[in-house]
């Protein structure tokens, strides 16, 4: 069912491990094509929530009825997620970010949904290190923050 020539590409691509000691490329490096997983004709809900805020972007997006290999595909992490929309086959990317914990599949009556979670950047965020030196006497407080 196409309503006003609305179309899109999701496109889910298989992440490196987690990166090499010392560096942070990894984090943003893409994954192979071979191991990219391309959704076109599937029903798709989608929710982008963007802000200035420190915090990543993020995104909500519902497949329905995937096959059970593509959902098994879903599964693997770290996988990163790109989102692009629009009219008559001219998509513009819309958002890209990694799946994030809590992101399942479900049987919901007679349909299987695949919710993913998404953030931008939400993988480097959650594994950052913090690297700096405190005069004695710091407070706690201060440390914990930054």
């Amino acid at each position: 069912m196409n309503y006003f020539d609305r179309t899109y590409k999701l496109t889910a691509i298989l992440q490196p491990p987690k990166p090499r000691t010392g560096t942070f490329t990894a984090y943003f490096e893409e994954g192979s094509p071979t191991n990219a997983v391309e959704i076109t004709e599937m029903r798709v809900q989608l929710s982008v929530t963007r802000s200035l805020s420190k915090d990543p972007n993020t995104a909500e997006v519902t497949i329905s009825n995937l096959s059970e290999a593509s959902r098994a595909e879903f599964q693997q992490r770290p996988l990163r997620v790109q989102i692009a929309a629009g009219y008559a086959g001219e998509n513009k990317l819309l958002f890209v970010g990694d799946v994030r914990p809590g992101s399942v599949s479900r049987i919901a009556g007679t349909d299987w949904e695949t919710k993913l979670l998404l953030g931008d950047g939400s993988r480097a965020f959650a594994e950052a290190r913090v690297n700096r030196s405190y005069k004695n006497g710091t407070a706690v407080r201060t440390i914990l923050r930054d």
